[in-house]
């Protein structure tokens, strides 16, 4: 059974999930990924351009988890082939910490929800986000998308 993961980080990756915004005099209130004016930067990524810097923190989230992300477990399963969604949703604190973790998979697959609010756990410590001058929480959002295709049957050599 061939397992493939994808990814869905189209820039899009900061679905925010309905998350609450900073507003004076809120305390602890996470800013979403996709409108924070300084993001939170993984480790290498340059925060001289806000754009470049989403962009590259975005991509190094999708590369972590393309090699944390345990396919063969995922196989193990024996999961039925079609399309299989997570949502992952987490905070990136005010001291560049990865908390909050929470997954949801579409078909209630709770082995898959684990091994993402693994992976996501494994982060390293990013540079804090800033909002109107201060540093702030922010919420991250991924998609990960798994296609589980079907087995192929082994062609018969003609001879």
């Amino acid at each position: 059974m061939g397992v493939r993961l994808s990814l869905l980080l189209i820039l899009c990756c900061s679905i925010t999930f309905a998350q609450k915004h900073v507003t004076e005099g809120v305390q602890d209130a996470a800013v979403p990924f996709a409108i924070v004016e300084t993001p939170p930067a993984y480790p290498g990524c340059d925060l001289s351009d806000t754009r470049n810097s989403k962009a590259c923190t975005s991509k190094r989230i999708q590369r972590f988890f393309e090699k944390n992300f345990d396919l063969q477990k995922i196989k193990a399963l024996g999961l039925s082939p079609g399309r299989y969604r997570t949502s992952m949703i987490f905070k990136i604190t005010k001291e560049g910490k990865v908390t909050d973790i929470k997954a949801n998979n579409y078909r209630e697959v709770p082995e898959i929800e684990e091994e993402a609010v693994r992976v996501a756990s494994l982060l390293p410590e990013f540079k804090p986000g800033d909002q109107r001058g201060e540093i702030v929480s922010v919420m991250y959002g991924l998609p990960i998308v798994f296609d589980i295709e079907p087995e192929r049957k082994r062609q018969r050599k003609k001879g």
